[in-house]
């Protein structure tokens, strides 16, 4: 039973970054911004 609850766990977690990822890119678009100025707001 606690496998099958941490199976579901990684998989949400993989989903909310999958989301995550899209929302950003999605804002990102909206801004216009570069990828220089990406890469300064994820922090790289």
């Amino acid at each position: 039973m606690a496998d099958i609850k941490c199976k579901d766990r990684a998989m949400y977690e993989q989903r909310r970054d999958i989301i995550d990822s899209q929302i950003n890119a999605q804002v990102y678009k909206l801004y216009g911004l570069t990828r220089e100025e990406i890469d300064v707001v994820e922090g790289k």
